[in-house]
C-alpha cells in the first residue's frame, strides 16, 4: 500500500495494479490484502500509476518493467528516446550562458560546435565561409540546416545504441524531466519574443523609405514587416499572446494551457515565416514542436473529454519524491523564475528608455524638390538614375546620440543606408560611407552642409534645408521639403467603429 497526496491510498496487487480511494465518510480506508511488494516493484507501479493517470485510463502494468511488450510499446520507446536526445541537443549549451558565471563553459562548446561544422563541410565539400560563426540575422543558413542533419543522424546513433543495452519501455521520470527542461526554455524564449514587440521592438513604426517603397517591390518578408509595423496594437496582441504563454509555462499547474496557448500562437509564426520567407522558419518550426512535446502527456485525456466527451482523472503534479526533496526543489524554482522574468523586465525596460528617446532637429522625410549634381541639375525624371527623390533622417538623442539616413530615388529604389553624426554647432551632417565591397577599412565620412531654408509661399508649415556635399567624389546639392508622417493615408486613416462603406484603397 502506498499512500499518495489528498488522501488517495493505492493498492497494488501482482501481478496488476489497482486503485482504491479512501473512504472519508467512515473515517477509515480499507486494503485488500496483497503479498508485501519489493521496494522496485513498488516504484514501478507508482511510475506505472502516475503515467496510465496522465494518459486518462486505467493504471497498468503495460508501462512498467514487468510482462510481455504490446504491441507499439517498443515503437514509442524508441521515438520517445529520439525526442529526448535530440531536443536536449539542440537546446545545448542552454542553461549554459543563461546562468550567471557559466559563459566559459557555453564559450567551449560553441567553439566544438564550430570545429564540428567545419569538419563536417569539409567532407561535404561545402564553403567554409558559409559554416563560419557569423551574424546575419538570418536563422535558415546552410550552418543551420547542417547542424540540424548531424543532430538528427546522432540522435538516431544514440537511440539505437541506447535501446540495445536498456530493456525498459517506459522513461515517466525522464519525460519529466524533458518537459520541466522545455517548459523553462520555451518560457525563456516566449518572454523574450513578447517582450519585443512592445514599444517599437521587432516590429518598429514604418519608416519613410518603406513608405516611399511601391507595394510591388517590397519583399515578401518586408511585406509582413509593414503590416505588423503599421498597428501598434495588434503588435502588443500578438507580444501579450507570447507573453502570456511564456508565464503559464512556468508552473505545472499551468504548464498544459501554456503549452496549447503556446502550440496555436507558433502555429500562426510558423506559418507566417514559411508564407512570407521570413528566415527563423527551422527555430520557429522547433518551438511549435517543443510546445506540442510539452503538452504530449496530456492529449489522450484531452481527446477522452473533447471528443469522447468522458470524464477523466486528474492528472498528478509531479512524480512521487522523497520528503527532503520539497524545499530544495522550491528554492531553485523560484530563483530560476526570478531570474528569468527579470531579465524579460529588463529587455522591457530598455524598450521602454529607447520608445521615450526625444528626436532630434533633423528626424523626419523630405521631398526633394531640386537636386543638383557636378553642378548640373538633374530633372525629376523617373530614367534619371541616382537623382533623389526622398531623404530620410531618423534622429535619436540620448546618451549616444544615432543618426541614420536612408537615400530613395523617385521610384522608391533606396540608393543607400549610412550612419551619420551631426554637428549642430556649425551645421554640418557627416554621412559615413561604407567602402567597397572587398576593400577594408573604415566607412569614408563625406560632410555636408545643412542651412536651413523659409517656408514656402503657398503658406505650408513643412520645414526645408538645403545641403550640400561630396558623396563618392561626386559634388551633390539639393533642396529638401519635408513630409509630414501624418499625411500618409496608411497613417493618417485611424479606426472607424461606424463605417457605410469599406474604404479599401
Amino acid at each position: 500500500m502506498a499512500i499518495g497526496r489528498m488522501g488517495r491510498v493505492y493498492a497494488v496487487h501482482p501481478p496488476a495494479v489497482s486503485v482504491r480511494r479512501a473512504g472519508r465518510a467512515e473515517g477509515r480506508v480499507t486494503c485488500h490484502a496483497a503479498p508485501q511488494p519489493s521496494a522496485h516493484s513498488m516504484v514501478a507501479a507508482m511510475e506505472a500509476i502516475v503515467v496510465s493517470h496522465a494518459r486518462g485510463r486505467a493504471p497498468s502494468l503495460a508501462s512498467s518493467p514487468a510482462g510481455p511488450a504490446p504491441d507499439g510499446v517498443l515503437l514509442r520507446t524508441f521515438v520517445f528516446r529520439f525526442v529526448w536526445v535530440y531536443f536536449v541537443l539542440y537546446n545545448l549549451p542552454w542553461p549554459l550562458g543563461w546562468i550567471p558565471r557559466t559563459e566559459p563553459l557555453a564559450q567551449r562548446f560553441r567553439e566544438a560546435q564550430d570545429w564540428l561544422l567545419l569538419r563536417a563541410g569539409e567532407q561535404l565539400q561545402l564553403s567554409t565561409e558559409r559554416l563560419l560563426p557569423v551574424f546575419t540575422g538570418s536563422g535558415d543558413t546552410l550552418r543551420e540546416w547542417l547542424w540540424c542533419a548531424l543532430l538528427l543522424a546522432a540522435a538516431a546513433v544514440t537511440t539505437v545504441v541506447w535501446s540495445l543495452f536498456d530493456r525498459r519501455r517506459a522513461h515517466p521520470r525522464l519525460y519529466d524531466l524533458l518537459r520541466t527542461y522545455l517548459r523553462y526554455l520555451v518560457a525563456l524564449t516566449m518572454l523574450g519574443y513578447g517582450t519585443e514587440k512592445f514599444l517599437d521592438g521587432q516590429f518598429p513604426a514604418i519608416r519613410g523609405d518603406q513608405l516611399a517603397t511601391p507595394w510591388g517591390e517590397c519583399s515578401p518578408m518586408g511585406v509582413l514587416w509593414r503590416f505588423l509595423g503599421a498597428s501598434a496594437a495588434y503588435t502588443a496582441a500578438a507580444g501579450l499572446a507570447e507573453c502570456l504563454g511564456g508565464l503559464l509555462l512556468l508552473w505545472r499547474r499551468t504548464a498544459l494551457l501554456g503549452a496549447l496557448l503556446t502550440a496555436g500562437v507558433m502555429s500562426h509564426v510558423v506559418l507566417l515565416n514559411f508564407c512570407y520567407d521570413v528566415p527563423v522558419k527551422l527555430y520557429s518550426t522547433h518551438l511549435l514542436l517543443m510546445a506540442i512535446v510539452i503538452a504530449w502527456r496530456d492529449v489522450g485525456r484531452l481527446l477522452a473529454v473533447l471528443w469522447h466527451h468522458r470524464a477523466v482523472a486528474a492528472a498528478p503534479l509531479r512524480l512521487p519524491a522523497p520528503w527532503w526533496w520539497f524545499w530544495p526543489v522550491r528554492l531553485v524554482k523560484l530563483a530560476v523564475v526570478g531570474w528569468l522574468l527579470f531579465g524579460a523586465g529588463r529587455q522591457l525596460l530598455a524598450n521602454w528608455h529607447d520608445h521615450r528617446r526625444a528626436f532630434g532637429p533633423l528626424h523626419g522625410t523630405y521631398e526633394v524638390e531640386s537636386f543638383a549634381r557636378d553642378g548640373v541639375e538633374v530633372p525629376p525624371l523617373l530614367t534619371a538614375a541616382g537623382r533623389w527623390g526622398q531623404v530620410v533622417v531618423q534622429d535619436r538623442m540620448g546618451p549616444s546620440r544615432s543618426v541614420t539616413v536612408w537615400l530613395v530615388d523617385l521610384r522608391g529604389q533606396r540608393l543607400g543606408r549610412f550612419d551619420a553624426s551631426v554637428d549642430d554647432g556649425d551645421g554640418r551632417l557627416t554621412l559615413h560611407v561604407p567602402l567597397p565591397a572587398g576593400v577594408a577599412g573604415p566607412p569614408s565620412p563625406s560632410p555636408f552642409r545643412i542651412e536651413s531654408i523659409a517656408n514656402s509661399g503657398d503658406g505650408a508649415a513643412s520645414r526645408g534645408f538645403r545641403v550640400e556635399g561630396d558623396v563618392g567624389g561626386t559634388a551633390v546639392r539639393a533642396t529638401l521639403r519635408e513630409r509630414p508622417r501624418e499625411q500618409r493615408l496608411l497613417l493618417s486613416r485611424g479606426f472607424h467603429w461606424v463605417q457605410d462603406f469599406p474604404f479599401n484603397r
